[in-house]
């Protein structure tokens, strides 16, 4: 299973293997919505200029602030579900249907580099360089490209044919590239994806997100909650850290300075792991805003929670630090978050 199918599917009121038709007609350009700040969104980044989220029929917002967030047309109306830049100009996003989308103008116009229907959900995108990129997706679907994303060739290995969903790829420290994906994948690259090793892992069930740790170590994270962490890849020596909570692991990011990482899962998890290994819930803010629909009284990417956080959020995508708190994508779309340490 992977978490952006099993989302979007739960919406649909559908089974998480199930197909998703995101829009009647996906060829046609996404709907800008009043609303797009407050519908699924499955990834975020900074490029070093603006905040990029991306998710639900083709959405894609920005913001310069995190604050004030801004729909940008885009051409096809698809299920978003990763996105990267090189530099705060050029960009890559992919999707449902084998979408690639491409900016060179910093996201403020998205052009179509390649689109099949019914073609296979791309997961996750990773560029090297403005020339050469690797993306990956359901039943072992891996597309490369030297040409800044002209072109994609299928890419067909020992991790392909295993037909499994790759969920995550990401570049280590070490300048390596390590994948995850369902029934444990889990995969190293040293060439950029040109030849992998296929590492033994340590856990046979979904992982669905990794994050690099130290020079050549990572953090890998899955099903009910199932986190690894490692100095060294090369060396499959794997430690499981206890997490009570049991929630699944959307999303991993390292934090800078050797501060550890930061997880995003399911049922409005916010954790926090220490680079001791330490495993931490964060207490979200509930003194902040208003709900949407209602008014805000403050920023629209913040809200108050009652005391049922897991109804009112859904899960969470993905983290970013931003000030005394969090930046999240989600079910609930953009929010912000602080700590309140209780």
């Amino acid at each position: 299973m992977n978490f952006r199918i099993a989302l979007a599917a739960l919406m649909l009121s559908a089974l998480p293997h199930a197909a998703v038709a995101d829009s009647p007609d996906s060829t046609r350009p996404a709907e800008i919505a009043r609303e797009s700040v407050n519908t699924l969104l499955t990834d975020l980044v900074y490029n070093g200029k603006d905040y990029f989220a991306v998710g639900w029929r083709g959405h894609i917002l920005h913001s310069p602030d995190a604050q004030a967030w801004h729909q940008t047309e885009v051409p096809v109306s698809v299920l978003l579900t990763a996105v990267d830049f090189v530099d705060a100009q050029t960009g890559w996003v992919v999707g449902h249907d084998a979408t690639v989308l491409h900016t060179t103008d910093g996201g403020q116009h998205w052009q179509v580099q390649q689109f099949e229907v019914g073609g296979p959900a791309l997961l996750d995108v990773q560029f090297f360089d403005a020339q050469r990129g690797l993306a990956v997706g359901t039943y072992g679907s891996m597309m490369a490209t030297a040409d800044g994303g002209q072109s994609w060739s299928v890419v067909s290995n020992a991790v392909t044919d295993e037909g499994f969903h790759l969920n995550d790829l990401q570049i280590l420290n070490d300048g390596s590239l390590l994948l995850v994906g369902e029934l444990g994948m889990l995969a190293r690259s040293e060439d950029q994806g040109a030849s992998w090793q296929r590492l033994e892992s340590p856990y046979d069930s979904s992982l669905f997100s990794a994050a690099p740790r130290g020079a050549s170590g990572a953090v890998i994270g899955g099903l009910r909650g199932n986190l690894f962490v490692t100095d060294e890849v090369v060396s499959g020596e794997w430690t499981a850290i206890a997490n009570t909570s049991q929630q699944s692991i959307f999303g991993i990011t390292e934090l800078s300075d050797g501060q550890g990482h930061v997880l995003a899962a399911l049922n409005g998890t916010l954790q926090r792991l220490s680079a001791d290994g330490e495993l931490r819930r964060l207490t979200l803010d509930k003194e902040a805003a208003g709900i949407p629909p209602a008014p805000p009284a403050g920023p629209p990417y913040v809200f108050i929670l009652s005391e049922d956080v897991d109804q009112e959020v859904g899960a969470f995508c993905r983290a970013l630090p931003l000030k005394d708190g969090f930046l999240t994508v989600g079910d609930s779309g953009v929010r912000f978050w602080t700590d309140s340490g209780s």
